[in-house]
């Protein structure tokens, strides 16, 4: 009490509490460590619970310091003598059996002759704040990681996860860390990033496959994995202790953060399992959302290619506005401003004639949801463009969306028309042949009449005999074999050709071409010079296309002959057919002597409806189609005049898995 208390209470009528007394013997509580200490600050006396953790001292003549039980950083604490240190509060760690530190706080207090020095454990206070210190420091070790793997850009994104990786394992004296992240193309876990200290053992490489060992840890908390568990994984982490904390989210566990020949109790015994499934989180969470960006940004980039590629897009009608929105490269192909636009300004992009079924086919969707088919043509100035729409409707009432894609078929339209074109002008042709036809057919006919006539009469007169009858009989089975094979021709001439192409002779064609057109060209005074083909090849197509582009040129060939016999009757006609072939082509020649074609009028044979024959005469779609014919087989077809008269070469490519033979 201060000398101005005193005075204060002498004017109060107060006297002052006596001194506390001291006390003279050393009870014994129940928690805690007692120490008796003497001036010198020796103790000479240990009570309380925790004197069976102390470290044992070393019998001596004299009673042991206070210093001696101390570790040294707090033997700075108590200098002096017990009397300095009273009315002190002491932090002092102490030896203990345990070989951890054991941290005391205490007071020191006289007891008659000595001194009185009371401990309490404060291990778990400190635990704890070096615990809220540690989670703070792993929160802003988390928040860092995830700016920096949100924020970098997608080419930094691997080198930026190695930086963080390097920074954890510093923080922690990691000696290998890596991220394992689900193996898309096989049932596991995949190294997606590691590092390893410069001083230790590779234990992983980037893209090595794990198998599927780590699902049989526990995915809700970090795993300690020691020698004497989880066999399964010891080759893993090289035989020797290490750490495996998951991440999981919607999907189920998709991530393992693995840390290698790492005692984490000894190492970091004051981050919990809170702490490293959060930088698990920090780490594991910000990657695999840019990575499923990534993939779902390259995917869309495959469908716009796509859809680009072949001229195709999604569409969708919004009900509550009467607009639809088109894909961006739909809207381009289209050669349209918006991506969005009125209903009625996307029907007027189709040719009216289909404009009316198409609405009729939405509004059916609309009502009753009845998916959508349908193939309608595009409005152009040119040439229709054909695009083959299809949709259906997706949710109910005020909801519901009709979503769908409209895909560019002009090329199959195209084909269509094109092998449609090439019929009608096959038929044309068996028009244009039918006398020759029929000449060849009543030929066979007249000659078994005759032979049946002769073999009649000879019944009547009663001279039969065996060999004659035999004689005449092969004579018709000859006609009638010649008639069959005619029909025959025709009638696979005249079929639809395959679409698919396939390797055949040409010479296959040379040959169909002569038996249709020989015996009518020479019947007609036409002289036929057909040359010997020395060798054997192969070229892609099918036979009786070039059978009829041959044939076509042969009638063009024969109706300008006999067109100049009319005028020149000293005019002797004559069509050469001939082929030659090089290491790769080979070239079948049609030539005639029947003056040639106009110079001016070269460029111009090949377009489609042109002709140089009479009115009436001829489509004029023979060699249009003869040159698409050509050019589908991948060759040319081309058109000159020689000293005598047109001449045309057909020129293919040799099938490359063919060799020529000569």
């Amino acid at each position: 009490m201060s000398s101005g208390d005193k005075l204060f209470g002498r004017l109060l009528n107060r006297h002052p509490p006596p001194p506390p007394e001291v006390p003279s013997t050393l009870s014994v509580p129940g928690v805690g460590l007692q120490m008796r200490l003497d001036a010198e600050g020796r103790v000479i006396h240990l009570a309380g619970p925790l004197r069976h953790g102390l470290a044992q001292q070393h019998p001596a003549a004299q009673a042991p310091l206070l210093h001696d039980y101390l570790m040294p950083h707090s033997s700075l604490a108590v200098q002096g003598s017990p009397a300095d240190w009273q009315g002190q509060s002491l932090d002092l760690d102490f030896f203990s059996l345990s070989g951890h530190p054991l941290h005391l706080r205490g007071w020191v207090q006289p007891l008659a002759d000595a001194w009185l020095l009371q401990l309490l454990d404060i291990g778990d206070l400190l635990y704890e704040r070096r615990q809220a210190r540690s989670r703070e420091l792993c929160q802003l070790l988390a928040t860092q990681i995830g700016d920096q793997l949100r924020l970098c850009s997608l080419a930094r994104l691997p080198d930026v996860l190695l930086e963080q990786l390097q920074h954890l394992a510093r923080r922690f004296q990691i000696p290998c860390m890596a991220v394992a992240l689900l193996d898309e193309q096989e049932d596991g876990w995949q190294i997606h990033q590691h590092y390893a200290a410069f001083d230790a053992p590779r234990l992983w490489q980037n893209g090595q496959r794990l198998g599927t060992g780590l699902d049989s840890l526990n995915g809700s908390a970090p795993q300690h994995l020691t020698l004497g568990e989880h066999p399964r994984l010891h080759s893993l982490f090289g035989n020797a202790e290490g750490l495996a904390v998951p991440y999981h989210d919607a999907q189920g566990v998709v991530a393992w953060l693995l840390c290698g020949f790492y005692p984490v109790q000894q190492r970091a015994p004051d981050v919990g399992e809170r702490d490293w499934l959060q930088l698990a989180a920090a780490l594991a969470g910000p990657l695999l959302e840019r990575l499923r960006e990534h993939q779902h940004h390259l995917q869309l980039e495959r469908l716009e290619s796509l859809q680009a590629l072949l001229g195709s897009g999604w569409w969708e009608i919004f009900s509550d506005s009467a607009e639809v929105q088109l894909a961006s490269s739909l809207a381009n192909t289209l050669n349209l401003i918006s991506t969005r636009m009125p209903l009625h300004a996307w029907l007027e992009q189709v040719h009216p004639a289909d404009r009316k079924a198409l609405r009729s086919r939405l509004q059916d969707l609309q009502d009753d949801g009845t998916p959508l088919l349908l193939c309608v043509r595009l409005h152009h100035p040119d040439t229709p463009t054909w695009y083959r729409l299809q949709g259906q409707a997706m949710g109910v009432g005020k909801d519901r969306r009709l979503v769908g894609f409209m895909l560019d078929i002009s090329d199959i339209k195209n084909q269509q028309q094109d092998a449609a074109t090439a019929q009608s002008a096959k038929m044309a042709t068996l028009g244009e042949m039918a006398t020759g036809l029929a000449h060849e057919i009543s030929q066979p006919l007249n000659v078994m009449r005759l032979a049946i006539v002769n073999v009649l009469k000879r019944l009547d007169s009663g001279e039969v005999q065996v060999d004659y009858l035999i004689d005449k009989l092969n004579r018709i089975d000859a006609q009638v074999q010649r008639a069959a094979r005619v029909v025959d021709h025709m009638r696979v001439f005249g079929r639809r050709s395959e679409a698919e192409q396939h390797p055949f002779n040409p010479v296959d064609a040379i040959g169909g071409t002569l038996s249709l057109l020989a015996e009518e060209l020479r019947g007609k005074g036409v002289e036929l010079r057909v040359s010997e083909t020395g060798f054997q090849v192969q070229v892609r197509g099918n036979v009786d296309q070039l059978e009829q582009v041959l044939i076509n040129l042969m009638v063009n060939a024969r109706d300008a002959l006999l067109s100049k016999c009319e005028t020149d009757g000293d005019f002797k006609p004559w069509i050469s057919l001939h082929t030659e072939r090089d290491e790769h082509s080979v070239r079948l020649w049609v030539e005639d002597n029947g003056g040639g074609i106009d110079p001016q009028l070269l460029e111009r044979i090949f377009e489609p409806f042109f002709t140089t024959k009479p009115v009436g005469v001829g489509t004029g779609l023979g060699l249009s189609v003869s040159i698409g014919i050509i050019e589908n087989m991948g060759g040319t077809l081309r058109a000159s005049n020689s000293a005598e008269g047109a001449r045309f070469c057909i020129e293919l490519p040799i099938a490359v898995d063919d060799r020529i033979t000569g």
